[in-house]
């Protein structure tokens, strides 16, 4: 399960050879395949991501994204296209808490 909730395998951790882009476009079409327990578990870690984000940008402003190796629009590209991906085959509820997470991101990154 592990393995499935994870964008890079431990040889491409250590090569670091496939670009940022490269690896999330490449986790989000393995989630397609993925068992549904991790898919479940992939979205609640994105969900808390996704709300811890919203949160430090509330607290600490935009710059706060500045400390992560992708830029904002590349990270909400990156929520909404997970969402997009695996979004009907979770419960309702955290369907519904991923959209609103994604939703307050966009609002403040349009600030």
């Amino acid at each position: 399960m592990v393995a499935d909730c994870t964008d890079a395998s431990q040889n491409e951790k250590q090569q670091q050879v496939l670009t940022w882009r490269e690896r999330k476009d490449r986790y989000i079409a393995h989630l397609a395949r993925a068992p549904d327990r991790s898919v479940l578990v992939t979205a609640c870690d994105k969900r808390q991501n996704l709300g811890a984000l919203v949160g430090d940008v509330r607290a600490f402003g935009i710059g706060y994204l500045r400390r992560f190796n992708s830029k904002p629009s590349q990270q909400l590209w990156y929520y909404s296209a997970i969402l997009k991906a695996i979004g009907h085959r979770l419960p309702p509820r955290l369907r519904s808490e991923m959209e609103i997470a994604l939703a307050d991101f966009k609002r403040l990154l349009r600030r």
